[in-house]
């Protein structure tokens, strides 16, 4: 008997949303209460994550494998994180002190590679050796942009700015943990898989979310503007809604279908979307330096020269795989078109031979619909039920031929349960309404019912009369006064 949960996933994830803008409006309602907002964001918090780890926890139960493996490393990357939260509030509500850094920050340390590799599990990564070397290039340009961008705007303000070196220290290693996330949120885009399409795009999106608060966070420590309690942290209570949603889907036995997304990875697929992508960080690499060169010192834009360099270099060798895979290709397609060519010849002949041996057969093959409608017939089939050829026999309807139309019922009936049925006896019409006895094979595929037809109408002739001749003889033999005597001296 199959579980069936208390609720729906989309019932799940409107629930979840509900959440998650709740908290966003009661932080904006309290912003003239700073405490209390204080209070209520880090009592509220740990909650939510206690509630996403019983999901995740429920995941974890139903999930076999490798699957299981990366739902119970996910489920503890949550626990680190949501002990660190309580953490958090001990310090602030209790103890009244700034918990940046303090041991909180061990516990959401330790979330990043606990996640990272619980997606590794995730992904399955299964490329020939030509792919692989393009999607490793792929992922080191954007992953060698995206720190560019962190070393401009994060780390060089952070070494350059008044904050203490254990907080410069731990502000960089964040900064390292969500570069990990992004590399392995790559890893999994690029990677194969099918049976967990929702989920993974819910803990993709969820860890985008999280990278972005990560980010302002960051922003925000440097400038002093964070304020415990604020708007910024929906951000985060977002992301572990969205790896509750992720878990509760994994774990539902209700599948959900992303129609939208399977169009949007059909575009990307179409347009080649993929292989511009490192042109667009390239471009991206160049917006940055030309920004440095008028707000940054001499010795930073030399850095970002050599990093935007560097990244020039990984899509030069990128383009010059491709292109001799593009050379490589041709060929192998110009070769097969050749091969093609001398195939289908073959099948056209090949063709031509079956379609022969099955108008020159002496039994009827034909291939109908579930309406009725014949949609082909041979030369032998025409002829048995008198009409002059196989065309004339496709202007009517199957259902004709039948002498009970019941029969045909219960045909179909058959079918639907086994899907072939073989030596059916069945009484059929033929134009002119002579009966006709028939010995019927049939397959049915989706609505296409085809088969034979063996005309054995003499044979079941010669049958009766055989069987009349025996119960006749049968008779006379028991009304004979000589078997009789017979018997008894026997006896």
């Amino acid at each position: 008997m199959e579980y069936k949960p208390l609720i729906s996933i989309k019932n799940f994830i409107i629930l979840s949303l509900v959440i998650v803008i709740s908290f966003a409006l009661i932080s904006i309602l309290l912003s003239i209460e700073p405490l209390v907002r204080q209070f209520f964001s880090d009592i509220t918090t740990p909650l939510i994550e206690l509630m996403v780890i019983i999901i995740l926890f429920y995941a974890t139960t139903r999930s076999h494998g490798r699957f299981k493996i990366a739902w119970m490393l996910i489920m503890a990357s949550v626990v680190s994180y949501t002990l660190g939260d309580i953490s958090w509030a001990i310090l602030e509500l209790g103890y009244h002190t700034n918990p940046f850094p303090s041991i909180s920050d061990i516990f959401y340390l330790l979330f990043y590679p606990l996640f990272a590799l619980g997606l590794y599990y995730l992904s399955h990564f299964s490329f020939n050796r030509s792919e692989k070397i393009k999607i490793s290039l792929n992922i080191g340009i954007i992953i060698v942009t995206i720190s560019l961008i962190f070393w401009t705007f994060l780390i060089i303000p952070a070494l350059s700015g008044e904050e203490t070196l254990i907080s410069t220290i731990v502000s960089i290693i964040y900064i390292i943990g969500d570069l990990l996330l992004f590399f392995v949120l790559l890893r999994v885009i690029y990677s194969k898989f099918s049976e967990l399409y929702a989920p993974v795009i819910f803990l993709s999106i969820g860890i985008l979310v999280q990278i972005f608060t990560d980010t302002i966070f960051a922003l925000q420590t440097l400038q002093g503007t964070y304020i415990s309690g604020g708007l910024l942290d929906t951000g985060w209570i977002l992301s572990f809604v969205l790896i509750g949603i992720a878990a509760f889907i994994q774990a539902s036995p209700e599948k959900m279908e992303l129609k939208r997304y399977t169009q949007i990875k059909i575009w990307v697929q179409r347009s080649n979307f993929v292989t511009y992508l490192p042109l667009i960080w390239v471009v991206i690499a160049f917006t940055l330096l030309t920004w440095a060169n008028e707000n940054l010192s001499h010795s930073n834009i030399e850095i970002i020269e050599i990093v935007v360099g560097f990244i020039i270099g990984l899509v030069i060798i990128r383009q010059v795989i491709t292109l001799n895979d593009n050379r490589n290709l041709y060929t192998a397609v110009k070769k097969e078109n050749l091969n093609h060519k001398k195939t289908e010849e073959l099948l056209i002949k090949s063709e031509k031979k079956y379609r022969e041996l099955v108008d020159n057969s002496m039994v009827g093959v034909y291939k109908t619909d579930l309406n009725g409608d014949i949609l082909f017939a041979n030369n032998a089939m025409a002829k048995m039920f008198g009409y002059d050829n196989k065309e004339d026999i496709k202007t009517i309807k199957s259902t004709k031929l039948y002498k009970y139309p019941e029969d045909r019922k219960k045909m179909i009936n058959l079918l639907i349960n086994k899907e072939h049925i073989s030596y059916h006896d069945v009484d059929m019409v033929t134009k002119d309404g002579k009966t006709l006895t028939v010995l019927l094979s049939a397959s049915l595929e989706d609505i296409t019912i085809s088969g034979m037809l063996m005309d054995i109408s003499e044979r079941k002739k010669a049958e009766e009369a055989l069987f009349d001749s025996e119960e006749k003889y049968r008779t006379l033999f028991e009304a004979n006064p000589i078997y009789t005597n017979f018997t008894g001296y026997k006896r």
